[in-house]
């Protein structure tokens, strides 16, 4: 996926401003996690819990922004990619 830059077109179409979230979760998500691994004299548990919740956040907002993408009236032909769509390639990477 890409985002386009052309900031009219993605303002004007609610797919794409799906699109453009769901491209930028897992690009700003890592900035996150690494305040929180570098947070000095935190304890391991508490750590932990703060990753948990985290991906608790970030499996939610993915979800979300699937479901708002989905409402759209897609224009895919292929069979394939509309299936793939469906199942919020947000939280499940494909490759």
């Amino acid at each position: 996926m890409a985002v386009s830059l052309n900031r009219i077109a993605v303002t004007e179409s609610p797919s794409l401003r799906a699109s453009a979230a769901q491209t930028l979760l897992p690009l700003v998500t890592p900035l996150p996690i690494a305040a929180l691994l570098l947070t000095p004299d935190q304890p391991q548990w508490v750590l932990g819990v703060e990753l948990i919740g985290l991906a608790g956040v970030v499996a939610l907002l993915s979800i979300v922004v699937g479901r708002a993408k989905r409402h759209q009236s897609p224009t895919v032909n292929s069979r394939l990619a509309r299936i793939l769509d469906r199942r919020s390639p947000g939280v499940v990477p494909i490759s």
